[in-house]
């Protein structure tokens, strides 16, 4: 680059004099606007449905995995997750992509969540619950024969 070349610089206001320009320039397109006034106007009931369908959910997890002898893990307060160890897998990405191709059901490997997460696995509960009891059978009977 030359002395004399032309140079662009992109910045803004709002760092270097504190200028408050954010709330001012950018925000929700509209339509996620309407919807939100939706939400808030009417959707009580389906955030009612939600509740009850993601507790439910969570308490057949607690149910068919807790009792299990291989599977630790804590009651999800919150959220539609559960994070249960699996005593004796060593990689559990191998163990999620092992589960995907023989039993066809998915969850995320615990690694993706950090060290020291390789015997757990995140599993998602927000869905039918003829799919969820399908899906945990199908992971118990893979848990029971399951060897790294």
């Amino acid at each position: 680059m030359e002395p004399d070349d032309p140079v662009v610089v992109i910045s803004g206001f709002s760092k270097a004099w504190a200028v408050m320009s954010e709330c001012y320039n950018t925000g929700a397109v509209t339509i996620v606007q309407f919807d939100a006034m939706a939400a808030l106007e009417k959707g009580e009931p389906f955030v009612r449905d939600m509740v009850k369908q993601y507790t439910g959910g969570r308490d057949m997890v607690m149910e068919m995995l807790g009792a299990h002898p291989r599977i630790e893990m804590l009651r999800p307060g919150g959220a539609c997750y559960a994070f249960p160890r699996i005593r004796g897998i060593a990689d559990s990405n191998r163990f999620a992509e092992r589960l995907a191709d023989e039993k066809k059901v998915g969850l995320a490997p615990g690694y993706t969540f950090g060290p020291g997460n390789e015997e757990y696995v995140r599993i998602c509960f927000a869905l039918s619950h003829d799919r969820l009891r399908e899906a945990l059978s199908r992971i118990v009977r893979f848990v029971d024969r399951y060897e790294d």
